[in-house]
């Protein structure tokens, strides 16, 4: 270990960061809005890759909103404040 060189101001500034993780949201952001501005900025962009299917941003959102019109109209037209969904095949 004496043979070693310590590291010096640069690099441990370049390392200062590691394993505090990634920046966190403003409070109040969620999943939804986060989600939903990547559906608005980028919506040709791949969003989600499962086995052989791939899906944009827009694909998936419009597939998150039919299933959310079935739920809403199988729930009797209202809106649910939460609610549980169980789904066999995850994507469609």
């Amino acid at each position: 270990l004496a043979a070693l060189r310590q590291a010096g101001a640069h690099e441990t500034g370049l390392t200062a960061g590691w394993g505090r993780g990634a920046p966190q949201p403003p409070s109040g952001v969620t999943l939804l809005s986060l989600f939903e501005e990547q559906v608005a900025a980028r919506p040709q962009a791949l969003a989600l890759v499962f086995e052989e299917q791939q899906y944009s941003y827009l694909a998936l959102h419009a597939l998150a909103q039919a299933m959310a019109r079935r739920i809403a109209h199988a729930l009797g037209g209202g809106r649910a404040a939460q609610l549980g969904v169980l789904i066999d095949d995850p994507v469609q």
